[in-house]
C-alpha cells in the first residue's frame, strides 16, 4: 500500500497536482511509520521534497529533503538529495548553501561513477557558478553535462544544460554564444516534447479511427431506416391521419415532460444550492470547533463542559516579537505570522492534535481531546519537533524575516468546553495549562521544554536533557527536561 500510495503521488507529480501529490506522499509516510521500510520512506520523503519544491514552498521542500538524507544509505539518492537541496537554495539566492551541498553531491557521483547523476549535478554547479560570476567555472561544467548526456543519450538533462549555458554566455554579455547554446536547448526541447507526445498523438488517430467506424455504421443504419419509412408511405390515408394523431400526442407528451423537466432542474439547483451553502456553514463550524465538540452543538444545541485526565498541552511562543515585529511592516508581520501558523496547522493535522487558538504570536494546542489518546504525549512532542525544525530552517532560509521560537509542552488534567455566545470558542481551562504556558517561558529559543509529568510518559520514545529544577513563577521549583529528538 505504501509503495502504492507513493506511484500515485508520483503520478500527481508528473500531472502537476501537487497537493494531490501530497497527500498521497503522506499517506505513504503515515503507513511507513508503522511498517518502517526505510526504502518506500526515502521515496516519499524525495516526493514530498519534489512537491513543495514546485510549490515555491522552499522551508518545507528543504526539511524533507534533509530527513529523506539522513535515511539515505545508497550513494546515488544521497548525491540525488544533495542536489535537489542546492536547486533550492539556488532559487532562493542562497549561494553558499546551495555551492556546498552542489559540491558535495558533485563528490559522491563522482567517487562512485554515477553516471546518471553527473549531468544534472554539473548543470546545477554551472547554474551557481553563473550567479557568482565565476564564468569559466559555470562554462567547464556546463560543457562536462552536456559531453555525458551525449554519451548517455538523455536528452531531458542534455537540453538543462544547453539552457543554463545559455544563460551563462548571456551573463558574459556573448549572444552569438548564447544565441547557439539556446538553438540546441529549444531543438532538444522539441525533440522531448515530441517523444512525451507521441503515445497521445497514436491514441487520438485510433480513436479517430474508432469514430469514424462509428460514423460508417450509423449512416448505414440511417439509410435502412430511410428506406423503411419510403414503404410507410406506401400506407393507406387512415394510416397517416393516424400517425398525425400519434405526433400530436407526442407534442403534448413532450411539453409536459420539458416542463417537468424545467421544474426538476430548479427544484435540483435550489437544492445544490442550499447543500452548499450547508457545507461551507459545516466547514466554517470545523474550522472553530473540533469535530465530535461540533457535531454535539449541532444535535444538542449546546457543549457540556467536560473533564479530561489525560491530555498533553502545547504551547508557542516567538522570542522577542515586538522587537523583531518592528524591522517588519504591518503587512509582512501579519504575512509572516499566518505562513508560520499555517505550517503549525498542517504540522499538528498529522498528529492528532487539536489547534485551540492562538494569542497574539503565542499558539496554543492539545492532544487527548476531545478523543482519547493513549499516545496524546508522543504525538504532541512528535508535532512540537516538526514546529521547530520548521522555524529553524525558516531563520536559516530568511534570517532576521522570521522568528525565534520557544516551545513547551506539559501532560495533565483539563476541563474543556464551549465559552460566549457570540464568536465563541471552545477553550481548556486548569493548572496543565498554566504549566505549559510556564515550561513554554522557562524554555530557550529553539528548545522544547517539557515537564516531569510529560518527560515520564515520552521518556522511552525520545532523547531527553535533565534540567534539573528551576524556580517558576508562582509555582517554585520544577523539574524540566529539553526534548531532542
Amino acid at each position: 500500500m505504501a509503495g502504492l500510495l507513493t506511484t500515485v503521488g508520483d503520478i500527481y507529480l508528473s500531472m502537476l497536482q501537487y497537493d494531490k501529490a501530497l497527500e498521497n506522499y503522506n499517506n505513504a509516510k503515515k503507513i511507513n511509520l508503522r511498517i518502517k521500510n526505510n526504502y518506500l520512506n526515502l521515496l516519499a520523503l524525495i516526493g514530498i521534497g519534489k512537491a513543495y519544491e514546485h510549490k515555491k514552498d522552499a522551508v518545507n521542500a528543504i526539511l524533507n529533503y534533509q530527513e529523506a538524507l539522513a535515511i539515505a544509505k545508497e550513494p546515488n539518492d544521497e548525491s540525488e538529495i544533495l542536489n535537489r537541496l542546492a536547486n533550492v537554495y539556488l532559487e532562493n539566492g542562497n549561494m553558499p548553501q546551495a555551492l556546498s551541498f552542489a559540491l558535495s553531491s558533485q563528490k559522491i557521483a563522482e567517487e562512485n561513477n554515477i553516471i546518471a547523476q553527473l549531468p544534472q549535478t554539473y548543470t546545477t554547479l554551472g547554474a551557481i557558478y553563473t550567479k557568482l560570476k565565476k564564468y569559466n567555472d559555470a562554462i567547464g561544467y556546463l560543457q562536462k553535462a552536456i559531453a555525458l548526456c551525449q554519451k548517455s543519450g538523455a536528452l531531458d538533462d542534455e537540453k538543462n544544460a544547453w539552457g543554463a549555458l545559455s544563460k551563462a554566455y548571456e551573463a558574459m554579455n556573448q549572444p552569438a554564444k548564447s544565441l547557439d547554446a539556446y538553438k540546441h536547448f529549444i531543438t532538444l526541447r522539441d525533440s522531448v516534447y515530441n517523444i512525451s507526445k507521441a503515445n497521445e498523438l497514436t491514441r487520438i488517430d485510433l480513436q479517430s479511427t474508432f469514430s469514424r467506424e462509428k460514423i460508417v455504421d450509423s449512416t448505414k443504419q440511417a439509410g435502412e431506416y430511410k428506406l423503411k419509412m419510403q414503404k410507410q408511405k406506401a400506407y393507406t390515408f387512415s394510416g397517416y391521419i393516424g400517425f398525425a394523431l400519434v405526433l400530436l400526442l407526442s407534442f403534448f407528451i413532450y411539453r409536459n415532460y420539458s416542463q417537468q423537466k424545467k421544474a426538476n432542474a430548479l427544484i435540483s439547483k435550489a437544492h445544490d444550492e442550499v447543500k452548499l451553502e450547508k457545507q461551507v456553514s459545516e466547514n466554517l463550524l470545523l474550522n472553530i470547533l473540533p469535530e465530535a465538540v461540533a457535531e454535539e452543538l449541532k444535535q444538542k444545541g449546546g457543549v457540556d463542559a467536560k473533564l479530561f485526565d489525560n491530555v498533553t498541552v502545547l504551547f508557542t511562543d516567538f522570542v522577542n516579537f515586538t522587537f523583531a515585529g518592528e524591522q517588519f511592516s504591518p503587512q509582512e508581520l501579519v504575512a509572516e505570522l499566518h505562513t508560520c501558523f499555517k505550517a503549525f496547522d498542517d504540522i499538528i493535522g498529522r498528529h492528532d492534535v487539536e489547534k485551540i487558538k492562538t494569542i497574539g504570536d503565542a499558539y496554543m494546542a492539545v492532544s487527548g481531546l476531545p478523543r482519547a489518546n493513549e499516545c496524546h504525549a508522543c504525538e504532541v512532542v512528535r508535532a512540537a519537533i516538526e514546529i521547530r525544525d520548521f522555524m529553524i530552517a525558516r531563520k536559516q532560509l530568511l534570517g532576521d524575516k522570521t522568528f525565534d521560537i520557544r516551545i513547551g509542552v506539559n501532560s495533565g488534567t483539563v476541563v474543556a468546553g464551549i465559552v460566549g455566545v457570540k464568536k465563541f470558542a471552545y477553550d481548556i481551562w486548569g493548572d496543565t495549562v498554566n504549566i505549559a504556558a510556564r515550561m513554554e517561558q522557562y524554555g530557550e529559543a529553539g528548545k522544547i521544554n517539557m515537564s516531569q509529568s510529560t518527560y515520564e510518559l515520552v521518556k522511552d520514545e525520545f532523547t531527553c536533557t535533565d534540567r534539573g529544577e528551576l524556580d517558576a513563577k508562582h509555582k517554585g521549583k520544577m523539574r524540566m527536561y529539553f526534548a531532542e529528538l
